[in-house]
């Protein structure tokens, strides 16, 4: 990080700023298994960069960075990945190796050559497996607060994906089962969270792009079943949760301070990440202040430190 990305992403007064974003330049389909992936882009020239988003997100979490990055000449595609957003009725399978080898296929369709590979949640599991299955094709990596282990040890007995998923993300994973009689009282339920709350202007389209409406009622389009099947491999599944240990391609790890609820320590624990990530050379550590796992690809503060890193990748 230059000693000016370096000043933008640590003052408070900057982070404050409402970043300029937009959406997407286009939207594609892109056939997958049996069924279509939807994809943003921005930007112009070949594509380098990819980006994969969180567990109950979608492509449009990434419109400041993704514009960010565009308007520094650097063309990036994100993803809507199976049971999200515009890909939302994809039938599966799901699981974190599918969806890394659905990055492959989408590089392959927009032609990008050796691609960086930013995820943000649970995209920097995902990022992190195709790189650790697919590691010629890749550049390096951005794990944005997500793509370590969560935990030190298995699930408790007794205890379900299903109700870990609950107790870890929390609103999140309850307003899948909701629906409401508007678009505004989805936000104003969203306007009393109190990591997203603050920042409901600049994720307003990325909220809205989540829903669709059924029957004069709006819901998420996040799969549920999507959900437990990712959220299982996150919690469970050895192999999958240590693929950054298990790759070699340059990385860097951005943590957030404060978790899902706004809350410290984090959603990565910090003594548990440097634990992980002491005895891995190739990955970066990159503290990012004053900024929460949501807010992080929000704010000017959090993009910086982002579009940062993907520049130190690219080189």
């Amino acid at each position: 990080m230059s000693p000016d990305q370096h000043a933008a992403a640590n003052d408070p007064v900057v982070a404050r700023r409402i970043p300029e974003h937009r959406g997407p330049d286009r939207v594609e389909q892109v056939v997958v298994g049996d069924g279509h992936l939807a994809i943003g882009r921005w930007g112009d020239g070949p594509v380098r960069a990819l980006l994969s988003h969180g567990i109950t997100a979608n492509l449009r979490s990434f419109d400041a960075v993704a514009t960010a990055l565009a308007d520094r000449g650097v063309a990036v595609v994100a993803v809507d990945h199976r049971g999200r957003g515009a890909s939302g009725t994809h039938p599966g399978p799901y699981g974190l190796a599918t969806h890394a080898d659905d990055l492959l296929a989408v590089a392959d369709h927009v032609g990008a050559q050796a691609p960086v590979l930013l995820g943000h949640s649970m995209g920097g599991w995902i990022v992190a497996n195709a790189a650790m299955r697919h590691p010629d094709r890749f550049a390096g990596l951005v794990l944005v607060d997500g793509g370590l282990p969560v935990a030190p040890a298995p699930l408790p007995a007794g205890v379900t994906v299903d109700q870990a998923l609950g107790q870890v993300l929390g609103p999140a994973m309850a307003r899948l089962e909701l629906t409401f009689e508007s678009i505004d009282e989805v936000l104003d339920r969203w306007r009393e969270h109190p990591a997203v709350g603050p920042i409901l202007d600049e994720a307003r389209e990325y909220l809205v792009w989540d829903l669709v409406e059924e029957d004069g009622q709006w819901r998420s389009r996040v799969s549920r079943d999507a959900v437990i099947a990712d959220g299982g491999d996150i919690l469970t599944d050895e192999v999958a949760t240590t693929a950054l240990a298990r790759t070699t391609l340059p990385s860097t790890f951005l943590r957030a301070p404060r978790d899902l609820l706004d809350q410290p320590p984090g959603f990565h624990d910090p003594d548990l990440t440097a634990d992980v990530l002491g005895d891995l050379d190739h990955v970066e550590l990159v503290e990012v202040d004053d900024v929460n796992h949501y807010s992080i690809v929000f704010t000017v503060h959090g993009i910086a430190a982002v579009v940062a890193a993907v520049e130190q990748r690219l080189r």
